[in-house]
């Protein structure tokens, strides 16, 4: 830009003497500007189109390939930055795990194409419930886990119970008129800002997830080693 800008400058001020009497030193010059001017563009266009890929290489590691929503690993490294930083400000926090009810069926009903449709509108269907600020991350089959940063515990059970009803509500037409309906189990753990990894909070929330699996799944239940406060309302 700085390079076409000098030479239109040098133009209207005269500078260049573009005159019958020079015709074939005009078409020279011209030339040469051209030339000249080809140079930072072609710079720029290489370094955007540079830029797209790395941007595109950052989302496939870092994103699960089929929901788009945080990968495993990503998840993680985000996470324990997010709570480490938490723990600074001595803000609480939640964490939670999330099971597709009886999954299995559904691959072994409607093929595994029907699955992972399945996991792409629960992914969308849950990244709704959220704000900008959390975190949704695929753990890996039908798990997905969530950092809810900066809620009271009466905050996170609301998100959970927004997040069950919602996912409970979704209807997933399939090829050949079948309409899948799916519910989730959810684990929930609170912190209170005090210092831990995010792995010893998935774990667990993963230990409440059994337990609202085993009390009936389609609900949400809080570790209760970790809180005064009882299972789910949905149950």
């Amino acid at each position: 830009m700085l390079v076409c800008t000098w030479k239109v400058a040098c133009v209207s001020m005269g500078v260049f003497d573009f005159t019958p009497l020079h015709l074939e030193a005009a078409v020279s010059l011209r030339l040469g500007l051209t030339l000249l001017s080809l140079g930072p563009l072609a710079v720029a266009c290489s370094q955007v189109a540079r830029n797209e890929l790395m941007r595109r290489l950052d989302h496939a590691v870092n994103h699960d390939f089929l929901t788009s929503t945080l990968a495993r690993g990503a998840f993680l490294a985000q996470g324990q930055r997010l709570l480490e930083r938490l723990h600074r400000q001595a803000v609480p926090s939640a964490v939670l795990m999330l099971d597709i009810d009886h999954f299995k069926r559904v691959n072994d009903r409607h093929g595994h194409p029907a699955g992972d449709a399945l996991l792409c509108a629960l992914a969308q269907t849950v990244s709704q419930v959220l704000r900008p600020q959390d975190l949704l991350g695929r753990m890996g089959g039908e798990e997905f886990a969530v950092l809810l940063p900066g809620v009271p515990a009466a905050t996170a059970q609301q998100v959970a119970t927004r997040i069950c009803t919602a996912v409970r509500d979704q209807r997933l037409a399939l090829p050949g008129g079948a309409v899948l309906q799916a519910t989730v189990s959810i684990g929930l753990v609170l912190t209170d800002g005090s210092p831990q990894t995010l792995e010893e909070l998935l774990h667990a929330a993963d230990a409440a997830l059994y337990q609202a699996k085993a009390g009936g799944r389609d609900r949400w239940q809080l570790n209760l080693a970790r809180a005064d406060l009882a299972v789910s309302p949905l149950a």
